[in-house]
């Protein structure tokens, strides 16, 4: 895991696979909220869901039109 407690913003491909990495640990036991694990998980899936967002948006995606 990072140094940083708090990471930046996701702005590259390779910071979104590190960030994917760093809230692995965390999608099998969630922190409590309120504790520096905490703080940092829901800034991880604050910015991966912003890059995500932006990346790979759901209007552009090709299996969101099938219906």
């Amino acid at each position: 895991m990072k140094q940083n407690p708090l990471p930046d913003a996701i702005s590259t491909r390779q910071d979104y696979e590190d960030a994917l990495s760093d809230l692995q640990p965390y999608l099998i036991k969630p922190p409590a909220q309120g504790t520096a694990a905490g703080v940092l998980f829901y800034t991880l899936v604050e910015q991966i869901a912003a890059y995500e967002a932006k990346h790979f948006p759901l209007e552009n995606n090709p299996m969101m039109s099938v219906h």
